[in-house]
């Protein structure tokens, strides 16, 4: 069967069944069929492939979206499909198992489509690949040091049903919470992802919800609308990107756990949402090499920020390869990067232009070296910088001068330390301790610890987008200045 083939078919039919692969839709014998998302993609992958034999890894790409999936995983999925499809009126499964080769559809079975419509014109028609509403957006590369906080969030919603991943934007959030969701698939009846990137209103929240549970036209009242959807489902629901938008986020998470009992929730955020019964998952960089360290390549690709920059490095300039002596310099890359990922697959990206020496070279100058990014993005990912005004654009006057003042401290430093240096119009110094805790929330500002005294820094990357947000105010000679003088005293 030719792709082309089968973005033409309308529906598909074997045995009682009618199979709609566009709207994701199951019947037998008129009825609707309830079946959850990975049992259906199961189906779908072998009915289009009527007579192959599809092996482990082609199930893992076109079922999980990924480039290997546990074998147990895979049987459990085939039994879960054959107990809903039953047995033929001969007695026979559906899906037949070739022992060491993989899965097929049976090949008793007659499959019947509908033929493609002549006059809808294939040069307009919609893609495939275009997603259902609700549905977990595919991963097209690999997940790359995240195994841990992916079973740390499905941990957490295995004893809460509410929780957030915060973090700085770009450090992997989104994938994250993709990832986690697509494991507890495996278990769960289905999901429904929600993306409020572009939702700017509060008002707006419930309406993109209730298009991502897939109704077709505006609900005189959205949020009754889901909330009556949801009473009864068992359902994991994904709200993305809810910073602009938190206190609409907040309220109505609250109002669908209130309702909802069978409903879990993971939210991306970079910030918390503040609600009842929310636990927070504070996502932190890649890992990457220590300071000063003279690596050889075999012991630098243990840290994931390398393997990162070496896996995109490689898509751009498939010649590349990690030596030992490029290792500490992309150590040293990954290290002034933070191990933020989006940093670091635009800085591997740049390595086909100026090779790995070249980049370090100009990370002085970060944001422009990393200035182009994955064209099909988001405008906030697509660059470095466009990540950081993101989240800068969503600040107060007040939380925006406290954070590009803080980026003279090129260290760490105390409450009081930021009080002398940031204590200036439009804040107080009495102001400093609540927006500096806005600010940890936020994402832009690191705790340390609280020993003997609490301690706070910036990562390299966020110190350097707000000292230039400082120069554009006009302030950076009076807080560097400040901050001077507070040096002298202290050594005094």
């Amino acid at each position: 069967m030719t792709t082309k083939d089968t973005n033409g078919a309308e529906w598909i039919t074997f045995g009682p069944y009618v199979l709609f692969p566009g709207p994701r839709a199951l019947k037998r014998d008129g009825k609707s069929v309830r079946i959850r998302d990975k049992p259906l993609d199961l189906l779908i992958a072998l009915v289009e492939s009527p007579g192959d034999i599809l092996s482990a890894s082609e199930l893992a790409e076109r079922v999980w979206r990924r480039e290997w999936v546990e074998e147990s995983t895979v049987r459990a999925t085939v039994y879960a499909l054959r107990r809903l499809l039953g047995r033929t009126s001969e007695g026979e499964d559906y899906v037949r198992n070739t022992v060491g080769r993989g899965y097929g559809f049976s090949d008793s079975i007659r499959i019947e489509r509908s033929a493609p419509d002549p006059k809808v014109d294939r040069q307009s028609a919609a893609p495939a690949t275009v997603r259902a509403p609700g549905r977990l957006p595919p991963l097209l590369k690999p997940v790359i040091g995240r195994e841990r906080e992916i079973l740390k969030v499905i941990d957490l919603l295995g004893r809460n049903r509410l929780v957030t991943i915060t973090g700085l934007g770009g450090i992997g959030k989104t994938t994250v919470a993709i990832s986690s969701a697509s494991r507890l698939l495996e278990t769960e009846p289905e999901a429904c992802f929600v993306d409020l990137a572009l939702v700017k209103e509060e008002r707006l929240v419930p309406a993109s919800v209730a298009g991502a549970l897939g109704s077709e036209r505006p609900a005189e009242c959205p949020s009754s609308y889901v909330l009556g959807r949801l009473s009864d489902r068992r359902l994991l629901l994904v709200f993305d990107n809810c910073e602009q938008v938190a206190d609409m986020a907040a309220a109505f998470a609250e109002a669908i756990l209130r309702e909802a009992p069978h409903v879990k929730m993971i939210v991306t955020s970079r910030e918390p949402l503040r609600a009842d019964g929310e636990v927070v998952f504070r996502l932190d960089g890649l890992t990457y090499p220590p300071q000063d360290t003279d690596i050889r390549a075999e012991d630098a690709l243990a840290f994931s920020a390398v393997q990162l920059f070496v896996d995109r490095a490689s898509a751009a300039s498939p010649e590349f390869v990690l030596t030992d002596a490029l290792a500490p310099m992309v150590a040293r890359i990954c290290r002034r990067l933070d191990g933020i990922a989006l940093a670091v697959q635009l800085a591997a990206n740049r390595v086909p232009s100026f090779g790995v020496r070249g980049v370090e070279a100009r990370l002085d100058d970060r944001f422009r070296l990393l200035g182009n990014g994955q064209r099909t993005a988001a405008p906030r990912h697509q660059t470095l910088e466009g990540a950081l005004d993101w989240s800068y654009e969503l600040l107060t006057p007040p939380e925006s001068a406290l954070f590009t003042r803080l980026a003279t401290f090129h260290d760490t430093f105390t409450i009081a330390a930021a009080a002398e240096v940031a204590g200036l119009p439009p804040i107080g110094k009495s102001d400093i301790e609540a927006l500096l805790a806005k600010l940890v929330e936020k994402s832009l500002v690191v705790f340390v610890g609280d020993t003997p005294i609490p301690t706070y820094r910036m990562l390299e990357t966020v110190r350097a987008y707000a000292r230039e947000r400082l120069r554009t105010a006009g302030e950076d000679a009076a807080v560097v200045e400040r901050h001077a003088c507070l040096a002298s005293e202290s050594s005094e």
